[in-house]
């Protein structure tokens, strides 16, 4: 990260800038060191930026002129600038690692459904019309060798409480028909 001349920073400050460019370097990105470098590289910006401010608005009223109180602090101008570099960059590499994060969750899922398509598809391959009944051979069903994570345990029970409801809502019918 390239400083530009005429600004001075304290080593606090030029920490933070390296540090900053360390972990956008860093492969891959820890996201959490980057928001909180962002964070501190936010409060510079915004620290420098009001300084600015302030300064310029204190030389208008000395000067009576905005051109000459704005040229009269360009160094803290230029610090916050840059700060504000150094924060488009930092953000731009949370935005990079989110997205590649986001991919590779979503390439998981898909990963995810795939097997269990084609478990679903071995569990019903056997049970279509013309298939001859499995020989007894002493295993376990096809559905009970799925992994617990595929395999969908609360089905009967979900089927169970729908029809439980239904002739509740049947007998209160009843009740209050007759």
């Amino acid at each position: 990260m390239d400083i530009p001349a005429g600004v001075n920073l304290t080593a606090e400050e030029e920490s933070l800038l390296k540090a900053s460019h360390r972990a956008i370097s860093a492969d891959p990105p820890d996201i959490d060191l980057l928001g909180d470098l962002g964070h501190r590289l936010r409060k510079a910006k915004d620290k420098y930026t009001s300084l600015f401010r302030r300064q310029a608005a204190a030389r208008v009223q000395v000067d009576k002129s905005r051109g000459e109180a704005a040229d009269s602090n360009l160094r803290t101008e230029a610090k916050a600038e840059v700060f504000a570099a150094a924060l488009d960059e930092v953000e731009s590499a949370i935005d990079r690692a989110n997205k590649r994060e986001q991919r590779a969750e979503a390439q998981a899922q898909e990963a995810l459904a795939a097997e269990r398509i084609a478990a679903a598809r071995a569990v019903h391959a056997n049970h279509g019309p013309g298939s001859q009944p499995p020989a007894e051979s002493g295993q376990l069903p096809a559905e009970a060798q799925l992994p617990p994570e595929i395999r969908d345990t609360t089905a009967g029970a979900r089927r169970g409480a729908i029809r439980a409801a239904g002739e509740h809502a049947q007998s209160a019918k009843d009740q209050h028909s007759g």
